[in-house]
């Protein structure tokens, strides 16, 4: 039985980590499929539809916010690519915990 339990543990596993992947490949950073992608992990809205519009300066605020990260010095200008890689990076290190 313990035997079984760790096959389906490492499937399950193993699944969790395909997803994962091919959501990065299939994810271009910065596109409205990769805000609606951050936007399920990641809730800006108060959940009766209200909240900032996806991809703006405000939602990419509160994206800071709720990473914990707003404010910090390191964090690239929020009108690049290179934000949206670090929000990306973060965003996945914490999925994969």
């Amino acid at each position: 039985m313990k035997k079984w339990l760790v096959i389906l543990f490492s499937l399950v596993s193993a699944m969790v980590a395909i997803s994962c992947q091919s959501i990065s490949k299939s994810e271009n950073l910065c596109t409205d499929s990769w805000e609606r992608f951050i936007h399920e992990n990641i809730p800006t809205g108060d959940g009766k539809g209200h909240g900032p519009d996806l991809g703006s300066d405000e939602w990419k605020s509160v994206i800071e916010f709720k990473l914990g990260i707003r404010g910090n010095t390191n964090i690239p200008q929020r009108n690049t690519k290179a934000w949206c890689a670090h929000i990306d990076k973060l965003l996945r290190s914490k999925l994969a915990v």
